[in-house]
């Protein structure tokens, strides 16, 4: 439940830097991921996100979400993709790397 509250509130607040583009808001599903933390299909308006998002950082939760809705614009990761990103999200790389330590403290705790 809590997972749901703060994805909401993130996804809500990453949307409306979307609405100049012209987005409809996609459909978003939490489930339990084994690999991932998100997968994004433009086509379908569907965005996936894993729900132990919760357990890290919310600037590393706000980073995945934000990276998921680039790919509405980019389905790859090119170079368009990534100058998005930059431009909407300038700390990406800084929020990336707090994700990538959050998983190798958890791994580590297990």
């Amino acid at each position: 439940m809590q997972c749901k509250m703060v994805s909401e509130e993130i996804i809500t607040k990453t949307y409306q830097t979307f609405k100049k583009f012209n987005l409809v808001i996609p459909k978003i599903i939490l489930r339990d991921m084994i690999s991932r933390w998100g997968s994004c299909q433009p086509k379908r308006g569907l965005i996936t996100l894993n729900k132990r998002l919760i357990e890290v950082p919310r600037n590393a939760f706000e980073y995945v979400v934000m990276h998921e809705f680039v790919h509405l614009q980019y389905s790859n990761h090119s170079n368009n993709f990534y100058e998005m990103l930059s431009v909407l999200m300038p700390d990406w790389k800084e929020r990336k790397n707090l994700l990538e330590a959050a998983i190798f403290i958890k791994r580590r705790n297990c």
